[in-house]
C-alpha cells in the first residue's frame, strides 16, 4: 500500500481526507457500543480498523517530511489491521471464530516484506508483491466468510460487501502479478500508476462502502432478532389463546364470559405487538453524523477533477446519503415530538425573506414537473416577528413539497396574510394551494397519522413514508396554531396554518 502523486488529483489531499474519514468512522462505530451492546465485538472490532487506516494514510501524508521509518515501515504496518479487524468485525458479527491466525500470518508476510525492503535495502518491489498477496488474502478471507454467511439473510448490503471485498481481492493479486513485471520505478511513492491506484480506491472503498454496508448489516440483524423474538412471543400468545378457546368450547355456557375476557386479551396482546413493530419501525440510529461527513466528502470529491466512472459512483453515494439523511431526520423528529422532548427557540427573523427562501427552495422540484409556483405575501406583513423560524421553515416546506408532488399539472401557491394585528402581536394565516389530486373526505383525517397516505396506490404511484404531514400537524400544535385541510378528490387542495407571534 504505497501511495503516488499524479498529474491530475492530489494525492496528499484525498489521503488527508481518508485519514479523517477513518478516524470519524473509529469515532462512530464506538458510539454505537453503548446503544447496541450485543454488537459490541463486531463494533470495537470495525473501530480498530477504521482507526488502523486513518493512522496509516496519517503517515502517507507526511512521507516527505518524516523518517522511512515512520512513513514507510510504521504505516505500512499499521495498514494492515484495516483487512485484519474488518475481517475479524465480520466473524464476530455472523457469530463465527474469526481465523486471526491465519490472517496475521498473513499480515506478517506483507509485514516481512517491508521490513526486508528497509533493513535489508532490498528491492522496493520485494514490499510490493508481498503487500499485495496478503492484502488479496485477508480480503479473499472476509469475501468467503460474508459468502457463508448469505443463506437465509441475504441482502443488498451483503451483496455489496461481497463484491466490494471479493473485487478487491481479486485486484490485489492483480497487482501481485502486476508487482513482478513492472519496473521498480513504477512502485515508489511517487509513482503516478500502481501505487495511487492501489492506496486510494480500495481505501476509499473499504472505509466508505464497506462501513455502510457493515452498518447496515449490524442494523438489519439487530432487527430480525428484534421480529424472531416477537414471532415466538406472537407464537406462544396465539397457542395459548388457542388452547383457552378449544377449552371455552367444551365447557357450558357459563364459561362463556371468561371465552369474551379471553378474546378481548388476544386484541390487546395484538396490540401490543403491534405497538412493538411500530416502534421497531421508528427506531433510528444517530447515523447523521457520519452521514454529513460522506455527503460532505461525496461533495468535496464532486469537486476534483475525476473519471466518469468514480463521478458516477460519487454521485450515488452522495444522492443516497442525502435520502437516507432526511428520512432519519423526520423519524428523529417524530419520535422527540412525540416523547415531548421538542423545543421552539424564540427568536426574531423576518418573514418575508422566508417564505421567499422556501418558494426558492421548492421551485426548481416544480419546474421540472412544469408547474406554476407562486406566492402571494400581503404587504402589511410585519417586519419582524418572533418565533422559531427553523420550525415554521419545516412546516411550509413540507407542505409545499407535497403539493408538488401530488401535482401533475397546473400550479402551487403559497399564501400569506395577517388575521389580527395588535398589543405586540400578530396572527398569520399561511395557504399551500394546489391542483393536484386531492384527498377525499373520508380519507383527510388519516393522512395525520405517521406512515399513513390517503390509501396505499399513493405510496406505489408517489413513494414517501406518510411521516410529513403528521411531523407538520405536530409542529403547529407546539407552536400554538391550527392546521386545516379543504379538499375535493381531483380537484386539488387547500392546507391553512393559523400561528400566533410576537412582533420584535
Amino acid at each position: 500500500m504505497v501511495p503516488f502523486q499524479g498529474p491530475s488529483l492530489d494525492p496528499l489531499t484525498l489521503l488527508f481526507s481518508l485519514s479523517v474519514l477513518g478516524f470519524l468512522m473509529a469515532v462512530v462505530f464506538l458510539s454505537f457500543v453503548q446503544a447496541m451492546p450485543g454488537y459490541r465485538a463486531a463494533l470495537v472490532a470495525w473501530s480498530k480498523a477504521m482507526a488502523a487506516s486513518g493512522t496509516a494514510f496519517l503517515l502517507y501524508v507526511f512521507r516527505n517530511h518524516a523518517p522511512l521509518a515512520l512513513t514507510f515501515v510504521l504505516a505500512n504496518v499499521l495498514v494492515f489491521g484495516l483487512p485484519h479487524w474488518s475481517h475479524e468485525a465480520h466473524a464476530r458479527l455472523f457469530d463465527v471464530p474469526p481465523r486471526r491466525g491465519l490472517s496475521l500470518a498473513w499480515a506478517g508476510l506483507g509485514i516481512s516484506g517491508v521490513l526486508a525492503s528497509y533493513f535489508l535495502e532490498l528491492p522496493r518491489q520485494l514490499a510490493f508483491v508481498t503487500i499485495s498477496i496478503a492484502f488479496s488474502a485477508i480480503l479473499g478471507m472476509t469475501a468467503l466468510l460474508i459468502l457463508r454467511g448469505m443463506p437465509g439473510r441475504r441482502s443488498p448490503s451483503m451483496l455489496t460487501a461481497l463484491f466490494c471485498y471479493a473485487g478487491l481481492s481479486i485486484a490485489f493479486a492483480l497487482r501481485a502479478v502486476l508487482g513482478f513485471v513492472e519496473s521498480g520505478s513504477q512502485l515508489t511513492p511517487s509513482s503516478v500508476s500502481l501505487a495511487q491506484l492501489f492506496t486510494l480506491l480500495p481505501g476509499s472503498v473499504l472505509i466508505v462502502v464497506c462501513s455502510i454496508c457493515f452498518l447496515s448489516m449490524v442494523h438489519e440483524r439487530r432487527m430480525a432478532e428484534g421480529v424472531d423474538t416477537m414471532t415466538g412471543r406472537l407464537q406462544t400468545q396465539t397457542g395459548l389463546v388457542a388452547q383457552r378457546t378449544a377449552e371455552l368450547e367444551a365447557a357450558n355456557a357459563a364459561l362463556l364470559e371468561r371465552k369474551r375476557e379471553l378474546a378481548r386479551r388476544a386484541e390487546q396482546a395484538e396490540a401490543a405487538t403491534r405497538a412493538k413493530s411500530l416502534f421497531l419501525a421508528n427506531m433510528s440510529h444517530e447515523i447523521r453524523t457520519p452521514l454529513n461527513g460522506v455527503i460532505g466528502l461525496s461533495q468535496l470529491l464532486q469537486k476534483m477533477p475525476l473519471e466518469p466512472k468514480a463521478a458516477e459512483f460519487v454521485g450515488h453515494i452522495k444522492t443516497s446519503g442525502e435520502h437516507l439523511l432526511a428520512l432519519t431526520n423526520d423519524v428523529l423528529d417524530l419520535s422527540r415530538i412525540e416523547a415531548g422532548e421538542m423545543t421552539l427557540e424564540h427568536e426574531a427573523f423576518d418573514p418575508a425573506p422566508l417564505l421567499a427562501s422556501v418558494l426558492a427552495m421548492v421551485r426548481p422540484q416544480a419546474q421540472a414537473k412544469g408547474l406554476m409556483l407562486e406566492g402571494d405575501v400581503a404587504p402589511d406583513l410585519p417586519p419582524q416577528l418572533v418565533g422559531d423560524s427553523l420550525r415554521l421553515r419545516q412546516v411550509l416546506l413540507n407542505l409545499l413539497s407535497n403539493a408538488v408532488k401530488f401535482t401533475a399539472t397546473g400550479r402551487v401557491s403559497l399564501r400569506a396574510r395577517v388575521l389580527t394585528r395588535g398589543e405586540g402581536r400578530t396572527r398569520l394565516r399561511l395557504e399551500v394551494e394546489d391542483t393536484g389530486i386531492g384527498i377525499a373526505r373520508e380519507q383527510q383525517a388519516r393522512i395525520f397519522e405517521p406512515f399513513s397516505q390517503a390509501d396505499s396506490s399513493i405510496t406505489r404511484r408517489f413513494g414517501g413514508t406518510g411521516l410529513g404531514l403528521s411531523i407538520v400537524r405536530h409542529l403547529v400544535g407546539l407552536m400554538g396554531g391550527t392546521l386545516q385541510l379543504t379538499s375535493q378528490l381531483g380537484q386539488g387542495s387547500v392546507f391553512s396554518v393559523e400561528l400566533p407571534f410576537q412582533e420584535a
